[in-house]
């Protein structure tokens, strides 16, 4: 039998057609990499299985967080001493707004958990981590914007406690040894 042509087959419909290609973008980040059957036909139970395969990956890897994120998830929560930067190495952090992490209220409107600053000494894509209070909260990577070198992270609102805080970005080294190259100070916990 025939298909219907397209003034019969309400699978032509636009919105039946987005659905189809967003069934085509799902499949593709299943891993599916070549549709063998035309994707205006496509089973509702196979579009169903794709989209909770996607949702399943989805939760995987949001569990803990978007901070989590980074290259170095194994580092988040890892303890590490809250101290000026390290002299010698030629790496050096800044951290921008830093005046925002003197006085953190975690409950009010903006907390500043987007944690941004100016890299010198540091290698585009070098792995960083980011800790508040002595407890690494994210990691990130050096990216380069025009002739600067920048890092940012998003650290967990719930990593900071009302009052000072201390900010740290610190530099990955072999071994998951890590070195201060920048901080906003001392905060403490």
């Amino acid at each position: 039998m025939a298909a219907p042509s397209a003034t019969q087959n309400p699978l032509s419909r636009p919105e039946i057609r987005c659905a189809a290609a967003t069934y085509a973008a799902l499949a593709a980040a299943c891993g599916l990499t070549a549709m063998s059957i035309d994707p205006n036909w496509v089973p509702l139970a196979t579009v169903l299985r794709g989209r909770r395969a996607h949702e399943r990956e989805e939760a995987r890897l949001l569990r803990a967080g978007v901070w989590r994120l980074g290259p170095r998830p194994d580092l988040v929560g890892r303890r590490v001493p809250v101290v000026p930067a390290s002299a010698g190495g030629g790496a050096h952090a800044t951290v921008d707004a830093a005046g925002e992490y003197a006085a953190v209220d975690p409950t009010a409107p903006f907390v500043p958990a987007f944690v941004t600053g100016r890299l010198d000494g540091v290698a585009a894509d070098a792995e960083l981590a980011v800790a508040v209070d002595g407890r690494v909260a994210a990691t990130t990577r050096a990216y380069p914007s025009g002739r600067r070198m920048l890092y940012g992270a998003i650290v967990p609102p719930a990593s900071f406690r009302p009052g000072a805080n201390a900010v740290s970005v610190l530099e990955v080294l072999p071994g998951s040894r890590l070195r201060t190259i920048g901080s906003t100070g001392a905060g403490g916990r």
